[in-house]
């Protein structure tokens, strides 16, 4: 997981930096499918954005970047603000190579 860090320099100005962290959290991966047509022509290709369902102890901050292991290695760019429920929290995920 790719997360985002303030960083402030030494003229003062505050900067964001991108920060690796070797975290691993047991989670639900579930997909939204969508079809698309470039351009009017076939074949449509398949792509999906995604909802990242993991524990209530977990936090992944709006903005970071999550590889999925198991997944073939897919890295997916966090979207929107983390919600929480009663029995876990999720976060929209989008597919990074997909624009």
């Amino acid at each position: 997981m790719t997360e985002w860090e303030k960083q402030k320099q030494y003229w003062g100005e505050t900067l964001l930096a991108e920060k690796e962290q070797k975290k691993q959290i047991k989670c639900r991966l579930c997909r939204s499918p969508k079809i698309a047509v470039k351009n009017g022509v076939l074949p449509a290709e398949v792509i999906y954005d995604a909802v990242l369902l993991f524990c209530k102890d977990d936090v992944i901050v709006a903005g970071s970047k999550i590889k999925m292991e198991k997944e073939g290695g897919e890295i997916f760019q966090c979207v929107g603000e983390m919600v929480s429920y009663n029995t876990h929290n999720e976060i929209a995920l989008k597919r990074e190579d997909i624009t």
